[in-house]
């Protein structure tokens, strides 16, 4: 109860109300993009570039985007846990469709409110983020 008001938001923070959903997407997410990249990498070796062959450029394209929204929804996993599902919908939405300008620009808000990236503080940052 001794919190800042301005670092106080646990009306707008949404527990996963599933989190064992939560970490099963996380963990068959995590595992099938583990297995497509074992296969492109045996398939079509990164290097030496082969950007004349259609089948290499499509399927690094498809991995590149794969991979992108693995660590994006990752992203919006903290978002929505922290922001709620309105607010953090919104971002979330911003991060998988416009990219990393909106996720940046989450960075750049998270940093301003709470002078901090760290997803809990301890007790003691309190008064120093004050």
């Amino acid at each position: 109860e001794g919190r800042p008001m301005a670092y106080h938001h646990e009306p707008a923070r949404a527990k996963l109300p599933y989190p064992l959903c939560a970490l099963a997407f996380y963990a068959i997410y995590g595992l099938g993009f583990f297995i497509l990249l074992t296969l492109v990498l045996n398939h079509h070796p990164l290097f030496p570039l082969d950007t004349e062959n259609i089948h290499w450029v499509r399927s690094w394209l498809f991995t590149t985007v794969f991979d992108y929204y693995g660590a994006a929804l990752c992203l919006c996993g903290i978002i929505l846990s922290t922001e709620g599902i309105l607010v953090g919908g919104l971002w979330s939405l911003g991060c998988c469709l416009l990219g990393t300008p909106v996720c940046c620009i989450y960075m750049m808000y998270r940093i301003h409110r709470f002078r901090t990236l760290k997803l809990a503080a301890p007790e003691e940052d309190y008064e120093r983020i004050q």
